[in-house]
C-alpha cells in the first residue's frame, strides 16, 4: 500500500511538472533598448572611444570586466574585457545621451 502511494505521488510531481511546462514568448526588444554593437576589438580600445571613466565586474560572470568610456558627445560605450584570458570581446555596447 505504501509503495502505490509512492508511486501515484511520483508520477502526479511528473505529470504537474510537465503539465506546468510552456515555452516563452521570444522576446523582441523595447523601444529604446540597449543594443550590441560589433567593434574592431583585436587588440586595441579605439581611442574615439573617449576617456576611461569606470571599471566594473560582475560575479556573475567571473573573469570579465566591464570598461566604460565616455565619447566627446557624451555618450557612453562599454567594452568587455575577459582579463582571465587577456583578450577583448569583439562587441561593445553603445549608450547614446539626448
Amino acid at each position: 500500500m505504501r509503495g502505490t502511494v509512492l508511486i501515484l505521488a511520483a508520477f502526479l510531481l511528473v505529470v504537474s511538472v510537465c503539465g506546468g511546462c510552456a515555452k516563452l514568448p521570444a522576446q523582441t526588444p523595447e523601444e529604446g533598448a540597449l543594443t550590441f554593437a560589433a567593434a574592431d576589438l583585436q587588440d586595441a580600445i579605439p581611442l574615439s572611444f573617449g576617456d576611461l571613466i569606470a571599471v566594473t565586474t560582475n560575479e556573475t560572470f567571473p573573469g570579465w570586466a566591464q570598461l566604460w568610456f565616455q565619447k566627446e558627445d557624451k555618450s557612453v560605450v562599454a567594452v568587455y574585457v575577459q582579463y582571465s584570458q587577456r583578450r577583448l570581446a569583439l562587441r561593445a555596447l553603445s549608450i547614446p545621451r539626448s
